[in-house]
């Protein structure tokens, strides 16, 4: 069985020199005190993490670990690293087979990528993010300033053909619908759904959300995905306000939505499994359950030998976790059961630049039930 290459060139050297000495001890402050003191002498004992799935939530978390010092079991149940990220070039093409982006509104992702030398590869969309919509059987563009399909701006909207007017003056009053207190969380759709009105959401917001996230807007969490929305309405009282003092207050253009790496973001995977040092790394190792063994976890695995470690991380899907946690954990079972997963498929199809016209956008989103598909994404023309 392949496994991917983990190099061991950011093991610590003995003897290193005081200063870098001093460097890692910062780096290693967010850790239990023992784990940062691991290095300081002999005799200490190195802290032992698992992290349990090696998509790109369990890589960064190992990766993390392994740099502050700690050592590092990566266990994954499939035969690759990198979960639904997985980029692959073929006959010239560079071809995604899950996302193809990553969002800029959370920086987490961007400030790894520079972290971790990828800098460099970053690229943005070509051109304008314009994107369309599928409305009665065309495609019809999203107004600009609607970002992820949400008004900001009133003249673009105004003219846009993918409302009636009736639609248009029940979005138009979103600057005066009030704000709602923040007693418990709510879907997405239901927030845009109430400043906006029900035509935004289903027709633009709804199916821009749905393709970026791979489920209904309806049925994604506010508070986890978009807590800025919330923070915006509290702060302004209207997302429109929040839109046009942001446009007030920006000093330079904004940052595009969306980024990606120059050759795809498996090199996001390929950079972070470089960078694991002397970490283990287990291919088709499927978790069965996890158990106490004193004060430490006790990982079993399907296949291969258990692993004792003083802290576990589940990077897995729900029902992996729910299964693992049966012992340990079993008040967490049903809830973790009850989260429920879209399944999605991508279709990467290629023509010749001559029996095409040229896109006049990035691509386009398909409102609910209207086609068999949620998405088309023009990947030549979305970049470069």
């Amino acid at each position: 069985m392949r496994r991917l290459p983990v190099r061991s060139h950011l093991r610590r050297l003995q003897g290193a020199r005081v200063r870098a000495h001093r460097k890692r001890a910062r780096e290693r402050s967010a850790l239990p005190v023992h784990a940062v003191a691991a290095n300081a002498g002999v005799g200490v004992a190195v802290l032992k993490a698992l992290v349990v799935g090696g998509g790109i939530t369990g890589l960064t978390a190992a990766y993390v670990l392994a740099r502050a010092g700690a050592g590092v079991v990566l266990a994954e149940g499939s035969s690759r690293l990198g979960g639904k990220v997985r980029t692959e070039v073929a006959d010239g093409f560079l071809i995604e087979h899950g996302p193809d982006a990553f969002l800029t509104v959370r920086p987490a992702a961007l400030e790894l990528c520079r972290e971790i030398g990828l800098g460099p590869e970053v690229v943005a969309p070509r051109g304008p993010e314009s994107v369309l919509v599928w409305h009665r059987d065309r495609l019809l563009p999203v107004p600009p300033g609607a970002g992820m399909g949400m008004p900001t701006r009133f003249v673009p909207f105004l003219r846009s053909p993918l409302f009636t007017p009736l639609q248009k003056v029940r979005a138009g009053i979103e600057v005066v619908v009030p704000s709602v207190g923040a007693d418990g969380d709510l879907s997405i759709g239901a927030f845009l759904r109430r400043r906006y009105g029900n035509a935004v959401v289903d027709r633009v917001a709804g199916p821009l959300i749905s393709a970026i996230y791979g489920a209904d807007a309806d049925e994604l969490s506010l508070d986890a995905l978009m807590p800025r929305l919330r923070e915006a309405e509290r702060r302004h009282g209207s997302l429109v306000r929040a839109g046009m003092a942001a446009r007030r207050s920006a000093r330079a253009p904004a940052a595009p939505m969306l980024m990606t790496l120059r050759n795809g973001l498996g090199s996001m995977v390929e950079a972070l499994a470089q960078r694991l040092g002397p970490t283990e790394v287990r291919l088709d190792a499927r978790l069965d359950r996890l158990e106490r063994g004193g004060a430490r976890y006790v990982a079993r695995f399907s296949g291969g030998a258990p692993v004792t470690a003083d802290v576990v991380i589940l990077a897995t899907p729900a029902s992996v976790t729910a299964a693992a946690l049966g012992d340990l954990a079993p008040a967490a079972v049903e809830p973790l059961r009850s989260i429920t997963y879209r399944s999605t498929l991508s279709v990467t199809l290629a023509y010749g630049a001559e029996d095409v016209a040229d896109p006049a956008a990035l691509g386009f989103v398909v409102p609910r039930g209207a086609l068999p598909i949620t998405a088309c994404t023009w990947s030549s023309a979305k970049w470069p």
